[in-house]
């Protein structure tokens, strides 16, 4: 069964003293004391990335981080790093596409959109897999205004 890693960045302020309530919770824990992110990572034994996002999800919602603050970014890829697939909250999602948040939110709820990832969401935030971002940003019309509508045949 392949391993998967598992990173999650929360945004939370931390005193120094504080941080050793976290660690048992992960295999590693990195702090930034001047952006206040705290990444934790896991490794994970899962099937398919599918299968691995389900654990990363079930491994995040029991982080007592994950319950002080929402996370921003989820990153799910192989050990062997061949295979990397990542998912991304909404605020980098809008900003891989050139979006704002509210036309993200808007597109969100279109047909042809990207689904966020059943069952990972913190709170209201949701996670959106970054490589079926990418097939839509690629496919995306970017025609300003509206579509015209196709000409009337005359009969």
């Amino acid at each position: 069964m392949p391993t998967w890693h598992a990173q999650v960045e929360i945004p939370i302020d931390v005193d120094e003293n504080q941080l050793g309530q976290y660690l048992g919770e992960s295999d590693s824990m990195a702090y930034n004391t001047s952006e206040k992110i705290m990444r934790l990572g896991t490794w994970i034994d899962a099937a398919d990335f599918d299968a691995a996002v389900t654990g990363a999800r079930v491994w995040v919602s029991q982080l007592r981080a994950a319950r002080e603050a929402v996370p921003q970014r989820l990153t799910v890829e192989s050990q062997d790093a061949q295979i990397s697939t990542w998912a991304v909250g909404a605020k980098e999602a809008a900003e891989r596409l050139g979006l704002s948040k509210s036309r993200l939110f808007q597109l969100a709820d279109s047909p042809g959109f990207p689904a966020p990832v059943p069952g990972v969401e913190a709170g209201t935030a949701k996670i959106f897999r970054v490589d079926e971002l990418d097939e839509y940003g690629r496919n995306r019309n970017l025609q300003p205004g509206r579509p015209r509508k196709a000409a009337a045949t005359e009969g």
